[in-house]
């Protein structure tokens, strides 16, 4: 049987804000934000969910999610047609001796982020760009064309 912390509950909360300003407002650019799939093998407590900001520009959408202490070739990006998952497992190990003190120390470290993105229709997700540096990753997705804001006229035909 799983044990809950304050962490969960916190984590509960931080997904119901998000749903209902979602909800209530319509402009997050993604929508349905999720801390894990229900289905993961790892157990929720030992991914975090990384600070992320997502800007709206004329042409874009820009994600800027916070890694800290992860190395590029830890980060795994899966992108559909419809979301974006973003996922980093970082295992270390560190072990010393002291001869002096006839003492040894042996750590275990693990670190994991994971974040999921639902993509609104008017973003191509084949064409997304990523770059890492100094523990922030960023996320370019272009808009198609059809949508950078150009009204439409619409011909009304005669029945």
């Amino acid at each position: 049987m799983r044990t809950y912390t304050i962490w969960d509950e916190m984590q509960r909360m931080q997904d119901e804000m998000e749903s209902l300003l979602g909800t209530c407002l319509d402009c997050a650019p993604f929508q349905g934000q999720q801390s894990l799939p229900a289905a993961a093998t790892q157990p929720a407590p030992l991914y975090r969910r990384p600070h992320t900001d997502v800007i709206e520009t004329e042409n874009a959408l820009v994600a800027n999610v916070e890694l800290p202490g992860v190395d590029k070739g830890d980060i795994r990006i899966n992108a559909t047609e419809d979301g974006i998952e973003v996922k980093v497992e970082k295992a270390e190990e560190r072990s010393g001796e002291s001869k002096e003190q006839g003492a040894s120390l042996k750590e275990k470290r693990f670190v994991g982020f994971y974040r999921q993105f639902t993509l609104p229709k008017h973003v191509d997700a084949s064409k997304i760009e990523a770059s890492y540096r100094n523990g922030m990753l960023q996320l370019k997705i272009p808009k198609q064309d059809s949508h950078k804001g150009r009204p439409l006229d619409i011909e009304i035909k005669d029945s």
